[in-house]
C-alpha cells in the first residue's frame, strides 16, 4: 500500500482529527433530484414515441401533433436538473474527505494532502472533473479501507462501484445517479461502523464525530 506524501509537510491549521460523516439528507436530496430527473427523462421519452405514433396514423397533409415536442422539452427540463444534483454531490464529498482523519487526506493519484475544500471544488473545473471524480472516489474507498484495517470494522469499499458509477457518468446517464447513490450510501454505511468500532475502543467521544 502507498504512503502517504511525507515530503510535503501537513499544514499546521489542520486538525489531525476527523469531523462527522455525511448526514443522511445529503443523500435523501440527491436521490430525490435523481428520481424526478429520471421520470422526467421516462415521461419525455413516452411522450415522444407517442408523438411519432402518432404522426405515423395521421393522413398525409395533416399537420403534426404536439407530443413530440412536448416530450423533447421535457427531456430538456429534466436533463437540466441534473444541475440539482450537484451541490449535493459536492456537499457529500466535502463531508466525507472532512470526516476522514487528516493524515488519511491523500491518494496515490495526487502527489500532495487533499483539504475537503479542494475535493470539492475541483469537482467544478470543467474536464479536469472528468478526472477528479475518479481521484477523489477511489482515494475514499483506500482511505475507508486503511481505517477498516485499524479499527476492525466494515466490509471492504466499494471501489468497484466508484469506477463503475465514474463511467456511468458518460456511458448510461439514466443509471448514473442511482449508482452514485449506492457508492455514497455504501461509504456512509462503512462510516458508521468504523465509528461504532472506535467509539468502543475509546469511550462515548469519538473525534470522527459519533459518541
Amino acid at each position: 500500500m502507498n504512503a502517504p506524501p511525507f515530503y510535503r509537510a501537513m499544514p499546521p491549521s489542520v486538525s489531525p482529527a476527523g469531523g462527522p460523516s455525511a448526514p443522511g439528507w445529503i443523500r435523501g436530496g440527491y436521490l430525490g433530484v435523481a428520481i424526478f430527473m429520471s421520470l422526467g427523462w421516462l415521461a419525455g421519452g413516452a411522450l415522444m414515441t407517442a408523438g411519432i405514433l402518432d404522426d405515423m396514423d395521421r393522413q398525409m397533409g395533416e399537420p403534426a401533433g404536439d407530443l413530440g415536442p412536448i416530450g423533447l422539452v421535457v427531456i430538456v427540463l429534466a436533463s437540466l436538473m441534473i444541475y440539482a444534483l450537484i451541490p449535493f454531490a459536492i456537499g457529500w464529498v466535502v463531508k466525507t474527505w472532512t470526516w476522514l482523519p487528516a493524515h488519511e487526506r491523500w491518494t496515490r493519484h495526487w502527489k500532495n494532502w487533499i483539504t475537503p475544500g479542494m475535493a470539492g471544488f475541483f469537482l467544478l473545473i470543467p474536464y479536469f472533473h472528468f478526472y477528479w471524480m475518479f481521484v477523489i472516489t477511489c482515494g475514499i474507498c483506500d482511505a475507508v479501507d486503511r481505517l477498516r484495517v485499524q479499527h476492525a470494522a466494515g466490509p471492504p469499499a466499494p471501489k468497484g462501484l466508484a469506477i463503475a458509477a465514474g463511467i456511468s457518468y458518460f456511458a448510461f446517464p439514466i443509471v448514473m445517479p442511482f449508482l452514485w447513490y449506492a457508492f455514497m450510501s455504501k461509504i456512509d454505511a462503512a462510516a458508521r461502523e468504523i465509528d461504532a468500532a472506535r467509539s468502543a475502543a475509546t469511550g462515548p467521544f469519538t473525534p470522527y464525530g459519533y459518541g
